[in-house]
C-alpha cells in the first residue's frame, strides 16, 4: 500500500456534509481560543502581513526592470558610439546624411586614423574585440534582466516592457553605420515599381542606372528575392517618403521605423497570446523576445523585414486562439509571400486543423475552404507583378539557392577544398576566390557619398586584378566544379534532414503547443543544417516562437543561439586567406546551441533511466513485501 493509502481510505468514509461541518467546528474553535494566545486579531494581523508581503513583492517587481533597463540603455549608447568606426560598419547609416560638421566633430574627437580605417586594413582587427565586448555585455545584462523578471513576476506591465524596448531602439535607429546592406536593396525594390514603373521580380536594380540610390545597393544584378507582400509594403513606403519630399535619410528612417514598430507589435502579440494561452509565462516570454539584443539590433538597427514576417506568424497564432482559422491561413500565406521559408509551415497548420475537426465532414470543409483561401489570396497578392513562370525564376537564382556563406555547410565546402589543395588536387579555396568587390564607404575614406563612383572603382579593381594575374581561368573552373560538387551533396543531406524533421513533427502535431513547437524546430533545422546561406537575423524566427514555449529547453536554446550568432560580425573575414577564428567561425556561431541541446538530451535520458530504475526497485520491493 502506498504512503497516502490510509489517508485516502479515511477520506472516502467521510461524507461531504461531514467535512463541511468539521471545517466549521475547527474555524470556530480557533477563533474562540483567546486564552491560549490565538486571537481573531492575530489572524487578521497575519492576513494583513501576507497582503503587505504581496504588495512589497509587487512593488519590487515594478522596479525590477529599472536597473537592467538603464544598464542596457547605456550599453546600446556605447554600441552607437562604437559604430562610428567605419571599419566595423558594412553600410552607411542614418547619421551619415547629417551635416558635415558632425563628422568633422567626430574626426576631431577620435582622429582620422580610427574613423576612416578600411575594413581590410590589418589595424581593423583590434576593433573587433571592442565589438565583441559590447555584445557580451548586452547579452549578459539581458539574461540578468530576464532572470529578474522570472523572480519578480508581479507588477511589471506591458507598457513598461514596450517603453524600455522603444528606449533601446533610439540609439539603434540613429546608427552612423549599419551591420547589413539589405536596407538599400529594400529601397530600390520599392522604387522600381513606384518610381520607375518596373517589375522587381523581372528587372534588376542595375537596369535603373539613373536611380540616385543604386550606388548603395550590393546585389545589383539580382531581382527581388522577397515575396510580393514585401514589395507592396516597400511600394507604400516609397509613396509616403516621396510625398514628404524624398531624400535618403527619410527612406532610411521610414524603413527603420517600420522595423521597430512591427517589433513592438510583436511584443503585444506575444503578450496577448500568452495571456490567453499560458498566463504563467506571459511576462518573461514578452521580455525574452522584446528585449533580445539580436532582435533589436537587426530590426531597429538594420531594419530587416523579418520582423514583419514574425508579426504575421504571431498574428496567425492569435487568430487561431480566437477560432478564426481562415484568417489565420490568410496571415500565414501573407508571411510565406514575404519570406518563402514560411511555406513549409503552412501545411503543418492544415494538419492541426484537420486533427481538431469534430467530424470528417468538417475536415473536408476546412480543407476545401482553407485551400481556396490560400490560393485566392496568393493570386490576388501576386497579381500586380505576375508575368508567368519567369516571375519565379529569381528563386532559382537567389543567393540561398546558389551560394554558401557563414554556415556549417560553407565551412565544410572550404575545408574539403583546402584538404584537396594540400594533396595537390586543386587550387587554394581562398586565394582563387578573390573577386573585385565594390568598395564600401570605409574603404573610400573621406570621399563623400555623393561623390562616390562605384562603377569606376569596380572597373579599376578588375584591371588591377587582371594585370597582377591573381586568378587563373583553369584554376577557377576547377575550383568551381569541385566546390559545386561538395555543395550539391551538402544541400541533398540538409534537405533530407529537413524533410525528416518536418515529417516527424507532422506526425506529432495534436495541439497548438505541438504546432508552435514544430514550427520552431523546423525553422531551427533549416537555419542550422539545411540552408548553407546564413545570416544572424534568421535566428529571430526561432527566438519569437521560443518565447511562446517552454523555458528550460526551447527558450534557453534561443537565448544561447541569439547570443552566439552575433559573433558573426566579429569574426567576419577582413583579410584573405582568413584567420583561424574566421575560418571556423561557423563552429562559434552554431556550436553553443548544439552543445546545449546535446547536454539537455543527455540529462533527460539519464533522468529517465534513473526514474525507471527507481520504479523497478519500488515494484520489486512491493512484490517481496506483498
Amino acid at each position: 500500500m502506498s504512503r497516502d493509502g490510509p489517508t485516502l481510505a479515511y477520506r472516502s468514509r467521510v461524507s461531504t456534509g461531514q467535512q463541511l461541518l468539521l471545517a466549521g467546528v475547527i474555524i470556530r474553535f480557533v477563533a474562540m481560543r483567546d486564552n491560549r494566545g490565538v486571537k481573531i486579531t492575530e489572524v487578521r494581523n497575519a492576513k494583513d502581513m501576507v497582503e503587505t508581503t504581496c504588495s512589497a513583492r509587487k512593488a519590487r517587481g515594478t522596479h525590477a526592470l529599472w536597473l537592467p533597463g538603464l544598464v542596457l540603455l547605456g550599453i546600446y549608447l556605447l554600441f552607437f558610439a562604437l559604430l562610428h568606426l567605419r571599419s566595423l560598419g558594412w553600410a552607411p547609416g542614418l547619421l551619415f546624411n547629417d551635416p558635415q560638421y558632425y563628422w568633422e566633430f567626430v574626426e576631431a574627437l577620435i582622429g582620422p586614423k580610427h574613423l576612416f580605417i578600411g575594413r581590410e586594413d590589418s589595424e581593423a582587427l583590434q576593433y573587433r574585440w571592442l565589438l565583441a565586448g559590447v555584445f557580451l555585455m548586452l547579452n549578459a545584462t539581458f539574461l540578468a534582466a530576464l532572470l529578474r523578471v522570472r523572480r519578480y513576476p508581479g507588477g511589471i506591465s506591458l507598457r513598461s516592457i514596450i517603453g524600455w524596448a522603444a528606449f533601446f531602439s533610439l540609439p539603434l535607429i540613429l546608427l552612423p553605420n549599419l551591420l547589413s546592406n539589405d536596407l538599400y536593396s529594400y529601397i530600390l525594390f520599392g522604387r522600381i515599381p513606384a518610381i520607375h514603373g518596373g517589375n522587381p521580380f523581372i528587372e534588376v536594380p542595375a537596369q535603373f542606372s539613373e536611380d540616385p540610390y543604386l550606388r548603395l545597393v550590393h546585389w545589383r544584378q539580382m531581382a527581388s528575392v522577397y515575396g510580393p507582400v514585401w514589395i507592396h509594403i516597400s511600394y507604400a513606403l516609397t509613396w509616403c517618403v516621396e510625398m514628404l519630399g524624398g531624400g535618403l535619410w527619410l527612406y532610411q528612417l521610414a524603413y527603420k521605423l517600420i522595423g521597430i514598430i512591427s517589433h513592438l507589435i510583436n511584443i503585444v502579440l506575444i503578450w496577448a497570446i500568452l495571456g490567453r494561452w499560458k498566463p504563467q509565462q506571459q511576462l518573461w516570454g514578452a521580455v525574452l523576445y522584446g528585449w533580445n539584443p539580436l532582435a533589436l539590433i537587426e530590426f531597429a538597427g538594420s531594419a530587416h523585414n523579418d520582423t514583419i514576417m514574425i508579426t504575421l506568424l504571431l498574428l496567425a497564432i492569435w487568430l487561431h486562439l480566437l477560432r478564426r482559422p481562415y484568417l489565420a491561413i490568410l496571415a500565414l500565406v501573407s508571411a510565406a509571400l514575404l519570406k518563402w521559408v514560411v511555406a513549409a509551415l503552412l501545411p503543418l497548420y492544415g494538419i492541426l486543423l484537420l486533427r481538431e475537426a469534430r467530424s470528417w465532414r468538417e475536415g473536408i470543409r476546412l480543407t476545401l475552404l482553407g485551400s481556396a483561401t490560400a490560393l485566392s489570396a496568393s493570386l490576388l497578392i501576386y497579381a500586380p507583378y505576375w508575368e508567368g513562370m519567369p516571375t519565379l525564376d529569381v528563386l532559382k537564382e537567389a543567393p540561398p539557392s546558389t551560394m554558401a556563406i557563414n554556415s556549417l555547410g560553407d565551412m565544410v565546402i572550404h575545408e574539403v577544398q583546402y584538404q584537396r589543395w594540400l594533396k595537390g588536387q586543386g587550387p587554394h579555396p581562398w586565394e582563387v576566390s578573390r573577386r573585385p568587390v565594390l568598395p564600401t564607404l570605409a574603404r573610400l575614406g573621406r570621399i563623400p557619398i555623393d561623390d562616390m563612383n562605384l562603377e569606376e572603382q569596380f572597373k579599376r579593381e578588375q584591371r588591377v586584378l587582371s594585370n597582377q594575374q591573381h586568378q587563373n581561368t583553369s584554376e577557377v573552373l576547377l575550383r568551381k566544379h569541385q566546390m559545386e560538387a561538395t555543395e550539391k551533396v551538402l544541400r541533398l543531406l540538409g534537405g533530407g534532414l529537413f524533410v525528416l524533421v518536418w515529417l516527424w513533427w507532422a506526425w506529432q502535431i495534436r495541439s497548438l503547443d505541438l504546432l508552435v513547437r514544430g514550427w520552431a524546430w523546423v525553422l531551427f533545422t533549416y537555419v542550422v543544417f539545411s540552408s548553407i546561406w546564413f545570416w544572424p537575423w534568421y535566428v529571430t524566427w526561432f527566438v519569437a516562437l521560443a518565447a511562446l514555449l517552454d523555458w528550460r529547453r526551447t527558450a534557453l536554446t534561443a537565448l544561447v543561439f541569439s547570443a552566439s550568432v552575433v559573433l558573426l560580425y566579429v569574426t567576419y573575414p577582413t583579410e584573405k586567406p582568413p584567420l583561424l577564428l574566421e575560418r571556423y567561425r561557423a563552429l562559434l556561431l552554431f556550436g553553443p546551441p548544439l552543445v546545449y541541446l546535446a547536454l539537455t538530451m543527455i540529462f533527460r535520458l539519464n533522468a529517465r533511466q534513473t526514474s525507471e530504475t527507481a520504479a523497478a526497485r519500488e515494484s520489486s520491493t512491493q512484490l517481496r513485501t506483498g
